[in-house]
């Protein structure tokens, strides 16, 4: 069945006929004798969800993936938010005591001071989170932005990113400040992507941290 699906993504990769029924016509000449699959892979054709993860205990199978959903924080994913930034925290830095109060209490610390936590959600399991943690009228501090590992390469930071990013736009603000580590590229490399700046690492708020950044909006 790997055999299978590996090569199937490569026909979808390769495919050069934009009509979906001749895409169908020649899956199943080339697989004539699977035809237990074939409704699933019109699905797929129909619906153009069909996504390729190479994640530990994803690798190698092929995922139908639904619209994630963005949703904002309520006290029932709490233990969500802390397992998935504690599987962050302690996978490439480590828990230190800002990440405990912000993690033990979100509601008091992040929400009734002004700030918002969201989650991306795909079917019935949270998997991915960040906060915005209100600094002043004008200043957010983005924080706690975590991916479960399985479901990584799925461009979900982009959406978690892209929402708070409107968010702070709406609540007129005209900046979002962010503190990371040197150590963490990808991450890094996101921040660019949407237009933070490095700046001087002044009153810094993490021991973890070693690099601060700014997005003027």
């Amino acid at each position: 069945m790997i055999n299978l699906i590996k090569k199937l993504h490569l026909i979808y990769k390769k495919w050069k006929v934009k009509n979906e029924s001749r895409r169908v016509k020649s899956i199943k000449l080339a697989f004539p004798t699977d035809l237990l699959i074939m409704d699933e892979l019109v699905s797929i054709l129909q619906c153009k969800k069909m996504v390729y993860v190479y994640g530990n205990k994803l690798k190698n199978e092929v995922y139908y993936m639904n619209e994630i959903e963005i949703i904002d924080y309520e006290e029932k994913y709490k233990k969500d938010l802390q397992r998935l930034s504690y599987e962050w925290l302690e996978k490439y830095l480590y828990v230190e005591p800002e990440d405990i109060k912000i993690l033990s209490n979100p509601k008091e610390v992040v929400l009734d001071n002004g700030g918002f936590i969201f989650f991306a959600k795909y079917d019935d399991e949270i998997i991915g989170t960040v906060s915005l943690i209100k600094v002043d009228e004008n200043t957010f501090e983005l924080a706690k932005l975590a991916v479960t590992e399985n479901y990584k390469g799925l461009k979900i930071s982009n959406k978690l990113m892209e929402k708070c990013l409107n968010v702070v736009k709406s609540n007129n603000a005209t900046k979002i400040v962010l503190y990371t580590n040197n150590l963490l590229i990808s991450a890094i490399a996101l921040y660019k992507k949407y237009g933070f700046k490095e700046i001087p690492l002044l009153n810094n708020k993490y021991m973890g941290s070693d690099l601060k950044m700014e997005l003027e909006l």
